[in-house]
């Protein structure tokens, strides 16, 4: 059964349309499994075969893995070969898509469609895999899809999308399209690592078909070879229910035969009939020779709407298809029991073909435990009778909500059946758990110091035998990490914590609250969810769709989960009132840690890989609902602002990308508006449950993890949250950002991106110095708000906390800040007014790169990097602020940009101020409609007329005579499309991807120079064709620099332009051209320090001068080095420096502390130095 699917409004290729309901298109199957159809084309050393049969083609092969190759961060190395179409297809319009069936292949064997487009250029397509309700192991039969082949992003080549080569170069698929074949990629993991091998097998191609762009949902189905391992005759038994434990709504029994070794077999598609609900639970069970060989349980979820009315179920005194027992049949059917109601389960048992007795043997376990509390046997005599029904019940006394029971029948000592129902007691309301009385310290409590945080993992896959086990493996880690720090966060999966609807499993969680208090430790409690783990067994949801109706799989881990769905989320806020309601009273309990509920992120777009999201139904009736709620559209409005005619609200509908513009970007109000729809999903989840916990719960912490997010909810976190927190904070951005919230009592709390190591990876020169970096990064972000540190801790209870010390944990350097960040935690950065801004606009992330991913904007705007290198004190752009601007640098690479953008440039710079800016930037405004270069025609700046070169390799200009800015003679170095192709493939920048400045970004024509411009002005320097490289343009009261081409980033060309550019200017700060870049300086005024933070990681000897360092005279010592550097007056300080040396194999950290020398309380400071005459 297949279900039409609404398409979204903008359809690949069309103009702006209604609601449609289309039957799926149809599909082109290719007759690659006859002879002659294809033939294979290995390497010189390596051997390949085909073997033709009935509708299927197998290739066996033995290749050499050897060729290196780079895609994006990864160094691989791999082998394959081609299989080459006899006769190449052409590729017709309404055919988007490769898809293919295909078993010997798994994440490191790949199978590519090639295709060329009309300039030859080639493109190696990546597999994606299909949704299956089941899949084997390595190289079992999979269903197998590329994306669309006109998906890119930015419109260019991007890693998980297609690579390219050939023809004109340009990394995207031009004019029609023809398929030539496949290519056979074998990647070896351990990439440049290991040495050159060989790896043998056999690919079995099936199925393969040109399809269309849009995705029909259909039918859950799985292959034979995910069900059965041995060859036999099986007996398969199918339920399919509506609900969690719920009576079948469909039932089925079919007959199959299965050989391993025939791929045909192997092949075979099982489809399960599940009366097309939106969510369904599939069971399976084979049986061979009489004996149960195989049973899974699985979910299955479709974007329909759901059923007016419930269907029907099976009549429940009829003998089930799997097995001889119903749980429940009749009352409490899915387990959750009412107050007071009695915990007793009826097992219904159904007679056998033959008259016998049987013997029903049962234990009954606490749900999270697998110890059993009690075990029966009971014998079944149905005397005639079809069925008897056996009554199991919780022993009298016993504790607990939630429990398993296990159930074995068997007749003359054989196994004919087995099941398990999962019940537990649904309460009216959460009682307060009240077994400790003390002090609770709450959200006023922990910020009087640094907020230092451990977090419990218990043992991965390890199942506790029962409740005192686990919490002995609880305490063992508070009795090892109270030394480090008393406040632990707890995890619990939100499946494991309200296992039924309304039943919440709390035993464990009482036990450790009361193991907390034991030991004064004081708990936060984290919320999250592994799919991989542990799946949700009843809990409703919705996957997020993408745009050609395919589910967005997220993160492996953690899996996806559309936000907008309202039922789901009503879970999580709910299991936050249970939390609030039974432990508020108890000392333990601290507060709480939010995470997102959706995955990874709460909108899963993943540009790389072709995954644009927020198509689910849900999304739709979210974007509707925020189009009239918060842009404040009425249909009338709407249709005025679209440019359509829509006759109801229901007909309108999220736009899908329009990838058919390749780089131009796409600027349709439409589009825009629905990735700020996106964006107010993607960070409206925290100040609404933050705003939620506060209406019941003003006293506990509340841990947001992430950033302040937009304006919208800024505000609703700062009155409500305590603390923001990160997961990773190795990259030095956002310096200042955050210092503000602390002021108003929101702080920030820094991991290592590695959860459990202080010293694994992520400092600059990758030696291990991860904390001291991070503490700089996150005093540079939020001043004493930063000085708070957090990691994961698994207990080993032989070893003890000694064992996390030293190595990659480093754990015992976590203690060593501890005092240190005690004195930071009162210190507030110096502020230095800043008079350069710099300016970002996202909309040429939503509108080029057709997303919201927040990451591809930090990776957009490595430019501002080179201000950091030249000590150029700077800040995003306030308005607040605006009058003390004397530059502002724009993002060379924002081709997009805003009204509200365009008018603070040409506002800022007719007023005085100097922008920097590239030919490129606001080369569209999707505000102005689709002409060209609006921010250089508000500057009375010419337009470039010329072509954009992006495949000139290594084009430098040349500075024609000295200037402020460079002298004369000097190159500038300008880079390309080409020369990041070529950067892409080099080992080298391979080994430093994530320093390299343009990691991450696609191919699309970001890089290049516009030829022969002639844009007026005093041209500084030209390229060698005699067109402006860099020209001055006086703007206003202002002046523009423009660059015709994007400067190379990295070029040691480049080095002091950015101070130079600022001293032109006019900027006056003391730390533009320091010695060392990283550094900080701060103050506490109530104990009357001051302090300075230099991150310094080449070896050497440096003179830095103190700006900040008051009159009098000073005592200076080193926190992290314990070096004393004796007493010097403030004016040696401001004036000649003091002299620090950086030791190779010593913390490239200094935070050194002034004091003031008379509160030293001893002659001895004058030993180390006293102050010059």
């Amino acid at each position: 059964m297949t279900a039409p699917r609404r398409l979204a409004a903008l359809v690949l290729h069309s103009s702006l349309a209604a609601l449609a309901v289309v039957a799926p298109a149809a599909e082109r199957e290719l007759p690659i499994h006859r002879p002659g159809a294809c033939a294979v084309a290995p390497r010189p050393g390596d051997t390949v075969s085909l073997a033709h049969a009935e509708r299927h083609l197998g290739i066996t092969y033995d290749v050499a893995v050897n060729r290196s190759h780079r895609v994006g961060h990864q160094t691989l190395r791999i082998g394959g070969f081609r299989l080459m179409l006899a006769t190449s297809v052409p590729v017709r319009p309404d055919e988007a898509r490769v898809a293919f069936a295909a078993c010997g292949l798994d994440e490191g064997i790949q199978l590519r469609p090639l295709l060329v487009d009309s300039t030859g250029e080639e493109l190696s397509y990546s597999p994606h895999e299909a949704d299956l309700l089941l899949t084997g192991g390595r190289g079992a039969w999979r269903d197998w899809r590329t994306c669309v082949f006109a998906a890119s992003e930015a419109g260019g080549a991007q890693q998980d999308i297609y690579e390219s080569s050939g023809g004109d170069d340009n990394a995207w698929p031009d004019g029609s399209l023809t398929l030539i074949g496949f290519e056979a990629r074998l990647i070896d993991p351990e990439g440049d690592k290991s040495t050159a091998l060989r790896k043998q097998g056999t690919i079995t191609l099936g199925r393969v078909v040109l399809a269309p762009s849009m995705l029909a949902e259909h039918d859950p189905v799985c292959y034979a070879d995910a069900c059965f391992s041995e060859a036999g005759r099986y007996r398969v038994a199918i339920e399919a229910r509506a609900s969690f434990q719920g009576l079948p709504i469909a039932e089925d029994v079919r007959e199959i035969a299965y050989d391993p070794a025939d791929p045909l077999s192997r092949g075979q598609r099982l489809v399960l009939n599940d009366q097309g609900q939106r969510l369904s639970w599939i069971r399976m069970r084979a049986v061979r020779d009489g004996a149960i060989a195989t049973e899974w349980e699985r979910r299955w979820e479709r974007d329909v709407a759901p059923a007016a009315t419930a269907p029907a179920t099976i009549d429940p005194d009829r003998a089930p298809a799997i097995g001889r027992m119903r749980f429940n049949p009749l009352a409490n059917v899915g387990g959750s029991y009412a107050d007071g109601q009695a915990l007793r389960v009826t097992v219904r048992v159904f007679a056998g073909p033959a008259p016998r007795t049987a013997t029903l043997r049962w234990s009954l376990a606490p749900m999270a435990f697998s110890k059993a509390l009690a075990e029966g046997e009971e014998r079944v005599d149905f005397a005639g009778k079809p069925f008897r029904d056996v009554v199991v019940a919780v022993p009298a006394g016993q504790s607990g909500a939630a429990f398993t029971l296990q159930a074995v029948l068997a007749e003359d000592g054989a196994q004919v059946d087995r099941g398990e129902y999962r019940f537990g007691v649904s309460p009216a309301t959460i009682p307060a758990l009240t077994s400790r009385v003390g002090l609770t310290r709450g959200r006023a409590y922990v910020k009087n110091q640094p907020y230092q945080r451990t977090t419990y993992l218990p043992p991965e896959g390890q199942r506790f035998p029962d409740i005192d086990a686990a919490v002995a493996h609880f305490a063992a880690m508070l009795d090892q990490t109270a030394a480090v720090t008393p406040y632990v966060t707890y995890m619990i999966d939100l499946a494991e914590f309200e296992v039924l609807p309304g039943v919440y499993d709390l035993d464990l969680l009482d036990r450790i609250h009361d193991a907390a208090a034991d030991r004064g430790c004081a708990l936060t409690i984290r919320f999250g969810h592994s799919q991989q783990n542990s799946p949700y067994r009843w809990h409703p949801y919705t996957r997020p769709r993408t745009w050609d109706g395919a589910a967005a799989k997220g993160h492996h881990y953690y899996g996806a989960f559309a936000v907008a769905d309202e039922e789901f989320v009503a879970g999580w806020l709910r299991a936050l009132r249970v939390v609030h309601d039974r432990y508020a009273r108890h000392p333990a309990f601290q507060g709480y840690y939010l995470m997102q509920p959706s995955g990874e992120w709460n909108v899963p777009d993943q540009p790389w890989n072709g995954t644009i999201t927020g198509y689910a139904r849900v999304d739709a009736t979210a974007f509707r609902r925020w189009l009239r709620e918060t842009v404040k559209l009425d249909l009338a409005g709407l249709n005025a602002r679209w440019g359509c005619n829509f006759a109801s609200w229901d007909d309108v509908l999220p736009p899908a990308p329009d990838f058919t513009g390749g780089t131009r970007p796409d600027l349709r109000r439409s589009w825009l508006d629905f990735c700020r729809f996106k964006r107010s999903l993607e960070e409206g989840w925290f100040p609404r449950v933050c705003a939620e916990i506060r209406g019941y719960d003003r006293d506990h912490v509340v841990i947001v993890y992430g950033g302040l997010g937009d304006d919208a909810g800024r505000d609703v976190l700062l009155e409500h949250a305590d603390y923001l927190h990160n997961g990773g904070n190795h990259f030095l951005q956002g310096e200042g950002g955050l210092t503000a919230a602390w002021e108003r009592g929101l702080g920030w709390i820094t991991e290592p991106h590695h959860p459990h190591r202080w010293a694994a990876y992520g400092d600059p020169a990758e030696r291990g110095w991860v904390l001291d970096w991070s503490v700089f990064v996150m005093t540079a972000q939020a001043g004493g708000g930063g000085a708070n540190l957090h990691v994961y801790y698994h207990p080993s209870p032989s070893l003890g906390l000694v064992a996390h010390q030293g190595g990659h944990n480093a754990l015992d350097r976590m203690q060593q800040y501890r005092p240190i960040l005690g004195e930071l935690h009162g210190m507030r950065l110096v502020d230095v007014p800043k008079q350069v801004a710099v300016l970002q606009d996202d909309d040429t992330l939503f509108c080029k790169h057709r997303t919201v991913f927040a990451s591809r904007r930090e990776d957009l705007r490595r430019w501002f990097e080179l201000l950091k290198a030249d000590s150029v004190p700077f800040e995003s752009f306030d308005a607040a602020r605006a009058d003390r601007y004397k530059l502002l640098v724009l993002n060379p690479l924002d081709e997009v940009m805003g009204g509200a953008s365009l008018e603070t440039v040409e506002r800022l710079v007719k007023a005085g101020a100097t922008v920097l800016v590239s030919g490129r930037a606001g080369r569209f405004c999707p505000d102005l409609g689709t002409d060209e270069y609006p921010l250089l025609r508000r500057l009375g700046i010419a337009v470039p007329t010329g072509e954009y070169r992006t495949q000139d390799s290594a084009a430098p200009a040349t500075v024609a005579g000295a200037s402020a800015l460079f002298p004369a003679g000097a190159s500038l170095p300008f880079y390309s499309q080409a020369d990041n192709a070529r950067d892409l493939q080099d080992p080298a920048i391979g080994a430093r991807f994530f320093a390299w400045p343009y990691r991450w970004i696609p191919r699309s024509d970001y890089f290049g120079r516009f030829a022969q411009a002639r844009p007026g002005g005093e041209v500084l320097a030209s390229f060698a064709d005699g067109g402006a490289a860099l020209s001055v343009h006086a703007v206003g009261k202002g002046r523009a620099v423009v660059c015709w081409g994007t400067p190379r980033i990295n070029a040691p060309e480049l080095a002091g332009f950015m101070s130079r550019l600022a001293t032109w200017c006019g900027v006056v700060d003391p730390s533009v051209g320091r010695a060392i870049p990283h550094m900080l300086e701060g103050r506490n005024q109530q104990l009357n320090r001051g302090y300075v933070l230099l991150y310094q990681e080449r070896a050497g000897s440096y003179t830095v001068k103190i700006p900040s360092a008051g009159d009098g005279e000073w005592f200076i010592d080193d926190m992290v080095g314990q070096q004393r550097f004796g007493i010097h007056s403030g004016a040696e300080l401001r004036e000649r420096g003091l002299n620090v040396t950086f030791v190779d194999g010593c913390p490239p950290l200094k935070v050194l502390r002034l004091m003031p020398s008379g509160e030293i309380g001893g002659d001895w400071a004058k030993t180390f130095r006293a102050p010059s005459p």
